[in-house]
């Protein structure tokens, strides 16, 4: 299953509920957000998953409904 939402910044996962809270804390905190980090979600396992094998595990887990391509945050928020 997945776990939460991830940015990978170098050797560094950063996790959150959703993309755009973590993004909010790059700025908050780092003073900005580089497009180069590479998005993606953490399994229950910790396991980091791009969005493209992201959205096979969660749809395979039962976790959302309909296969996708591409997983988004949002989808996985109750």
């Amino acid at each position: 299953m997945i776990k939460s939402a991830a940015i990978k910044k170098g050797d560094k996962i950063f996790s959150g509920k959703k993309h755009s809270e973590i993004i909010q804390k790059f700025f908050e905190e780092a003073g900005g957000f580089d497009p180069d980090d590479q998005q993606g979600f953490l399994t229950e396992t910790g396991a980091f998953l791009n969005r493209a094998e992201a959205g096979k595990h969660a749809y395979a887990c039962g976790q959302i409904k309909e296969s996708t391509d591409y997983l988004i945050s949002e989808m996985l928020v109750e």
